[in-house]
Protein backbone atom coordinates (compact mmCIF):
# COMPACT_ATOMS: atom_id res chain seq x y z
CA UNK A 1 0.00 0.00 0.00
CA UNK A 2 1.24 3.43 -0.73
CA UNK A 3 1.65 6.65 1.49
CA UNK A 4 -1.15 7.77 0.43
CA UNK A 5 -3.43 5.16 0.35
CA UNK A 6 -2.35 4.54 3.95
CA UNK A 7 -3.13 7.87 5.17
CA UNK A 8 -6.59 7.35 3.82
CA UNK A 9 -6.90 3.60 5.43
CA UNK A 10 -5.95 5.52 8.38
CA UNK A 11 -8.82 8.39 7.86
CA UNK A 12 -11.45 6.10 7.61
CA UNK A 13 -10.90 4.03 10.47
CA UNK A 14 -10.68 7.75 12.50
CA UNK A 15 -14.04 8.10 11.45
CA UNK A 16 -15.18 4.15 12.27
CA UNK A 17 -13.93 5.05 15.72
CA UNK A 18 -15.09 8.63 15.82
CA UNK A 19 -18.90 6.94 14.88
CA UNK A 20 -18.96 4.92 18.44
CA UNK A 21 -21.18 2.83 16.25
CA UNK A 22 -18.70 -0.62 16.65
CA UNK A 23 -18.52 -2.85 19.42
CA UNK A 24 -15.61 -2.89 22.02
CA UNK A 25 -13.74 -5.85 20.23
CA UNK A 26 -13.84 -4.24 16.99
CA UNK A 27 -12.89 -0.94 18.13
CA UNK A 28 -10.00 -2.18 19.52
CA UNK A 29 -9.01 -4.42 16.40
CA UNK A 30 -9.31 -0.96 14.33
CA UNK A 31 -6.90 0.72 17.08
CA UNK A 32 -4.37 -1.76 16.78
CA UNK A 33 -4.59 -1.57 12.42
CA UNK A 34 -4.33 2.49 12.93
CA UNK A 35 -1.37 2.32 15.04
CA UNK A 36 0.26 -0.17 12.53
CA UNK A 37 -0.56 1.67 9.79
CA UNK A 38 0.20 5.19 11.47
CA UNK A 39 3.63 3.22 12.34
CA UNK A 40 3.97 2.44 8.91
CA UNK A 41 3.50 5.71 7.53
CA UNK A 42 6.02 7.16 10.10
CA UNK A 43 8.80 4.96 8.52
CA UNK A 44 8.09 6.22 5.18
CA UNK A 45 8.20 9.54 6.04
CA UNK A 46 11.57 9.19 8.02
CA UNK A 47 12.96 7.04 5.42
CA UNK A 48 11.83 9.81 2.98
CA UNK A 49 13.46 12.41 4.95
CA UNK A 50 16.64 10.38 5.24
CA UNK A 51 16.77 10.60 1.66
CA UNK A 52 16.43 13.97 1.27
CA UNK A 53 18.98 14.70 3.28
CA UNK A 54 21.71 12.18 1.32
CA UNK A 55 20.51 13.84 -1.73
CA UNK A 56 21.29 17.45 -0.30
CA UNK A 57 24.43 16.65 1.11
CA UNK A 58 25.57 14.84 -2.23
CA UNK A 59 24.51 18.03 -3.74
CA UNK A 60 26.17 20.47 -1.91
CA UNK A 61 29.80 18.32 -2.27
CA UNK A 62 28.75 18.64 -5.92
CA UNK A 63 29.36 22.47 -5.97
Amino acid sequence: MTFEEQIKKLEEIVNILESGEKTLEETVKLYEQGREISQNCKNILNNSKEKIVVINNNSNQEI
